[in-house]
């Protein structure tokens, strides 16, 4: 009978797991959202719970214990800067699971690992349009750039039925 299991062996060994764990932390500190498996988000959320935690709180001494595990000053600098600060009344809590549906070549249940505030919107593209006349620039308007649909998404394909061809 096993006994006082914890933690996620996910397949791996202790380096290739401690490694597996920073670079979704990483990634998550970075882009803040992720793809990936049910059981990887799962190992990583407390980890990346901690680290806001010790964030939350901005001192020479919590800099030094994130910056032990991150090791990569650009994202202590966001993770203290602009991540923290936007749960500095929050209890805990700081990342939601939303699932998504499986991977198509294994069935493994994907998720989206992501931070419940977003630090910050993502800027708008802006078009300026120019007329010249008799050697003076004026600009006439500002208008933000319109994303048609056929540009945001990729053709669908139309499948033939083959052998294959699921």
């Amino acid at each position: 009978m096993k006994k006082h299991i914890s933690g996620y062996k996910l397949n791996r060994d202790s380096e290739a797991r401690l490694a597996l764990m920073k670079n979704l932390v990483y990634a998550l500190i970075q882009h803040e959202a992720i793809v990936t498996t049910k059981i990887k988000a799962k190992a990583v959320t407390p980890i990346f719970e901690k680290l806001i935690t010790r964030a939350k709180i901005d001192s020479i001494q919590n800099r030094r214990m994130v910056q032990a595990y991150i090791q990569e000053g650009d994202l202590v600098k966001k993770l203290f800067t602009k991540i923290a600060p936007l749960y500095k009344e929050v209890r805990g809590g700081y990342t939601k699971l939303t699932l998504i549906g499986n991977r198509r070549g294994d069935n493994a249940p994907l998720v989206r690992l992501s931070l419940t505030k977003k630090s910050e919107v993502a800027p708008v593209k802006v078009k300026e349009e120019v007329t010249v006349e008799k050697k003076k620039s004026v600009v006439k308007a500002v208008t933000p750039e319109i994303v048609k649909a056929t540009k945001a998404a990729p053709k669908l394909v139309k499948r033939t039925g083959k052998r294959g061809d699921k």
